[in-house]
């Protein structure tokens, strides 16, 4: 059960804390606030070009450029947009539209640093982590991927935090829908509710998809489900077919290439569309182990918000953003400086490396969970830490 902090996002601090907690903000916001004002955002122009597509009442999920500049966006041979994400998501970035590119990608960028400080915040109070460790696990290659792209994964990040702050409340549904609704993943981790039972947060957080859907296919028309899948399996049917290119500078196995983010994460992908398939058993089953295996809550919970994203076949740096909760909770549980050091390795792993065309970021990740998993008995952190916050 959840104790009487939980009243509040975080709990209060005393003096002391409230200056370590100043200097981790400084220290992480910073130089993401710089990259953000620095960099073009390439994947949040596909969020700004779909929000305006929407308001113009144009399908957002076709190559628009045709009717003016606004919608302008590095569109596929295909005739398709780049926006693949499912309707509902369409409601989150229609307030965008009312700003200029510049001023939306910006208080976008913003929103998300601001919720990665108050998730770091909150993971380190929580989980008692040195202060360090949660720097060095908030400006890791997935966080700066983030910014550099305008990518949604630190808000989803956010949602998926929340949601575990909050899980002993049936509300605690309605930020973990709201993850759902962007990205399909996070509904993974309405399986391990369920063998928590903990049905009402999970039945709180169908209803809020469940009920968005159905006022999406009623503001975007049916059709626009038709789209998403049609946009979904064309980008992903051209990603696999280009994911066995390899840089000048491959071997038998492993390559180096110059890009930083432009690397699938995910070895799935070279099943292709069985991937998916793959994906979506692997997280049960992973689900079930962990279970079986009584993982502490917070072990099992932060585990399945990453384990989730092996359903991702076209996985990108970005979205291992996902391991930082676990990461640090494992931090928090061995209590060891060379462990600690061995957990942040995917998150500083140079996309350049891969093997088989393919940054091992998610298998490495994955495998110190899985180690994390056995090693349950050896955790060192209060009694507290095996409940929810």
């Amino acid at each position: 059960m959840a104790d009487g902090s939980t009243k509040s996002l975080l709990p209060s601090l005393h003096p002391r804390g409230r200056l370590i907690s100043a200097l981790v903000l400084i220290l992480v916001a910073a130089p993401l606030i710089l990259l953000a004002f620095r960099s073009e955002g390439l994947d949040f122009r596909a969020f700004y070009v779909a929000a305006k597509a929407s308001a113009a009442h144009l399908d957002a999920y076709a190559d628009n450029r045709n009717f003016g500049a606004q919608f302008a966006d590095v569109a596929t041979d295909s005739g398709i947009s780049r926006w693949i994400y499912p309707p509902p998501a369409l409601f989150y970035v229609a307030p965008l539209g009312h700003f200029s590119y510049s001023s939306a990608k910006i208080l976008f960028e913003l929103l998300s640093i601001a919720g990665l400080g108050w998730v770091l915040l909150f993971l380190g109070r929580r989980f008692e982590i040195p202060t360090v460790w949660i720097i060095l696990a908030g400006i890791g290659l997935p966080t700066i991927a983030c910014v550099q792209r305008g990518q949604v994964d630190l808000l989803i990040l956010l949602c998926i935090v929340v949601a575990y702050r909050f899980s002993d409340r049936f509300w605690a549904g309605l930020p973990l829908g709201v993850a759902i609704s962007i990205k399909i993943f996070p509904a993974a981790l309405l399986l391990w509710w369920l063998l928590e039972k903990r049905f009402k947060a999970a039945a709180t957080a169908i209803l809020f998809t469940v009920t968005l859907s159905l006022l999406a296919a009623w503001r975007f028309g049916v059709s626009s489900y038709v789209s998403f899948l049609q946009n979904l399996t064309t980008l992903h049917s051209q990603v696999s077919s280009s994911s066995s290119v390899v840089s000048p500078f491959a071997g038998p196995w492993l390559s180096l290439s110059p890009g930083f983010v432009g690397s699938y994460n995910n070895p799935l992908i070279l099943l292709d569309n069985a991937g998916i398939f793959v994906g979506f058993v692997l997280t049960v089953v992973a689900a079930l182990l962990l279970y079986f295996k009584r993982v502490a809550p917070e072990v099992g919970f932060f585990s399945m918000a990453l384990i989730s994203q092996s359903m991702n076949t076209t996985l990108w740096t970005m979205g291992v953003v996902m391991y930082i909760p676990i990461c640090l909770v494992a931090i928090g549980r061995l209590r060891s400086k060379l462990f600690a050091l061995l957990l942040l390795v995917p998150l500083y792993l140079p996309s350049q490396v891969r093997i088989f065309g393919v940054t091992p970021r998610l298998v490495l990740a994955v495998g110190l969970i899985a180690w994390l998993a056995t090693r349950e008995e050896a955790s060192c952190t209060s009694n507290s830490s095996t409940t929810y916050a």
